[in-house]
């Protein structure tokens, strides 16, 4: 994934922007949007200690036996499902949206 100093700092910059989102928006963050951003931080840590502590990333779950898929850890699970519950919740977020302004503008 290139130079391990790079990615460590990009690492870095990422949960530290992730953790200002989270300080600084708090009170508008409901807590589907605030368990993500945890998920993908915590995530983002485990990969970050292993990138600090052994020089890269290992990973250790293969499910290769079920389907063919690349081999991943518990970090990246954290991360994917935090992602996805995002997501969900953006979505959420929109179409609420739209139908609040639907509701206003038949007024």
């Amino acid at each position: 994934m290139g130079n391990n100093i790079t990615v460590i700092i990009l690492n870095s910059i990422v949960i530290s922007i992730l953790i200002g989102i989270m300080i600084l928006k708090k009170q508008s963050l409901n807590k589907y949007k605030y368990i993500s951003l945890t998920l993908i931080i915590a995530g983002g840590f485990g990969n970050l200690a292993d990138r600090c502590t052994r020089g890269h990333v290992i990973d250790y779950i293969d499910v290769n036996k079920l389907i063919t898929y690349p081999v991943f850890n518990f970090a990246d699970i954290c991360i994917v499902i935090g992602a996805i519950i995002l997501m969900i919740s953006m979505i959420v977020d929109i179409v609420k949206g739209k139908k609040e302004n639907g509701k206003n503008e038949k007024i």
